[in-house]
């Protein structure tokens, strides 16, 4: 599968990235991944180079729980940066859900910035 995303496509606001993702932030990200395990529209994994995302959907009354893993990541460093930037998508997604126009990404991204530094265990 084809993984392609842009930062600045995912709201009409903006916001300049930190220093440390702008090249990323200018090219943005696209990637030739594997469908590891599907089985619509319940579970999603695939491949992100060496690491694996997983999408589980479970109903919940007249909602739906969306749980997301991403594992396998090759260090702690890694481990903080994409649970940051799961975060902010996952927010996004809320918004867009919610029928709300999100904030800038690195609008939320700057809100949250840290957390998991704190979180994640050294």
């Amino acid at each position: 599968m084809q993984l392609r995303f842009k930062h600045s496509e995912l709201s009409p606001h903006q916001a300049p990235p930190p220093e440390r993702y702008r090249e990323m932030d200018e090219k943005g990200h696209e990637g030739t991944e594997t469908i590891t395990e599907i089985d619509p529209p319940r579970h999603l994994a695939f491949t992100w180079g060496s690491s694996e995302v997983v999408f589980d959907l479970a109903p919940r009354g007249d909602k739906v729980l969306l749980t997301l893993t991403h594992r396998k990541l090759p260090n702690r460093e890694e481990m903080v940066g994409v649970s940051g930037g799961w975060h902010t998508h996952l927010e996004i997604l809320v918004e867009r859900a919610h029928g709300r126009t999100p904030p800038a990404f690195w609008d939320i991204f700057r809100r949250i910035d840290g957390r998991y530094e704190e979180r994640v265990p050294r």
